[in-house]
């Protein structure tokens, strides 16, 4: 069987845990998941993900499996629901797979990744020293503008080789 791990969209914030800036208590909030199954795919040896996820739905996904060899349940991630200060696909690889879904090269498709990622203020590097925005976990306002700058960087390089 197939599962989609979708983090919850709320606001995360990696700011002061009491709020008060003097206590310098900065951390790394935990972003929410949940483990859905995927019902269309149900006992099938792969993932199509053309036919999972509508056409123009844009943004990060996960995926993982659960499969069955001799009665006995192999599954990558055994629980419903959990939380994590660290990338999923990298921590789990092997066991969870991130798809990136964007609309295409310009600087409104960098921006077109970072949907279905929650809001996360001041995104900070994670446990396993990824960056949240550069990783698709999460972002804020301001990486909003690095990761498309980035990518902008990118296609104009990418143009100018092509030429």
């Amino acid at each position: 069987s197939w599962y989609q791990i979708q983090p919850v969209l709320k606001e995360y914030s990696n700011l002061w845990t009491k709020g008060n800036i003097e206590e310098n208590n900065v951390h790394l909030e935990p972003i929410l998941y949940k483990k859905s199954l995927i019902k269309k795919t149900n006992n099938l040896p792969s993932l199509d993900f053309v036919n999972i996820v509508e056409k123009d739905s844009f943004g990060t996904y996960y995926f993982t499996a659960e499969i069955e060899v001799s009665g006995k349940l192999l599954s990558s991630i055994n629980f419903p629901s959990f939380s994590a200060t660290f990338s999923l696909h990298n921590k789990f690889a092997h066991k969870i797979v991130q798809i990136v879904y964007r609309k295409d090269d310009t600087y409104v498709g960098y921006l077109s990744e970072l949907l279905n990622t929650p809001f996360v203020i001041a995104p900070r590097f994670t446990d396993d020293g990824y960056h949240q925005t550069d990783t698709r976990i999460g972002s804020g306002c301001i990486c909003y503008l690095w990761q498309t700058a980035a990518g902008l960087r990118y296609s104009l390089l990418r143009t100018e080789m092509d030429s």
